[in-house]
């Protein structure tokens, strides 16, 4: 069977996709890969100033990585305040994370760092921005990811970090989403 339908399995066309390459010379040097996707994680989050940005990780290891990145760069919670939401937490405090991000009352932009649980049976109002800092093992979950952002005729923003062999997987799969795919190098 085929399912098909107006908008189905598309990103929203109010959504800015950015591409980013972040390839190192050997993409099995793990150390080297991470520092590459942190940069451009961090310059992404300097060129999108917002109240509210996702970044998707593909693994509980991944994303206790990045809250460290970003606590490092904002030890008083001025420019952000990041919040984990992963399996690994304890229900009360993944629920008062969500809680914390959904309201992003306070001055400062609110990151919430997560594991694909977010991307399913979570309601966001509004997510200003999505970061794929690990692109996800299958190109349809892309689309949820990035569907938590521009909803209801919203403008939204992702930010796709990619290396290698995931290069051209996440060309494909922005193409078919939207008309707007742009690369950027590691200069």
């Amino acid at each position: 069977h085929t399912i098909k339908g107006p908008g189905l399995h598309r990103v929203a066309p109010t959504v800015r996709e950015r591409l980013i390459d972040v390839s190192v010379p050997n993409n099995r040097d793990e150390e080297a890969g991470f520092r590459a996707k942190s940069d451009a994680l961090l310059e992404a989050m300097r060129q999108n100033r917002c109240r509210r940005t996702l970044v998707f990780c593909n693994s509980v290891t991944s994303c206790r990585q990045v809250v460290n990145l970003l606590e490092r760069q904002d030890r008083r919670n001025l420019i952000y305040k990041v919040l984990p939401y992963h399996n690994a937490l304890k229900a009360k405090i993944r629920n008062d994370n969500l809680k914390a991000f959904k309201v992003a009352e306070s001055k400062s932009s609110h990151v919430l760092v997560c594991t694909d649980r977010a991307a399913r049976g979570v309601d966001f109002e509004t997510v200003d921005h999505v970061v794929l800092f690990d692109f996800p093992s299958d190109p349809a979950e892309y689309v949820r990811r990035v569907g938590r952002t521009a909803r209801a005729g919203r403008d939204g923003a992702c930010t796709v970090l990619a290396y290698g062999w995931q290069l051209p997987i996440a060309r494909s799969v922005m193409r078919k989403g939207k008309v707007l795919d742009r690369s950027m190098g590691n200069s």
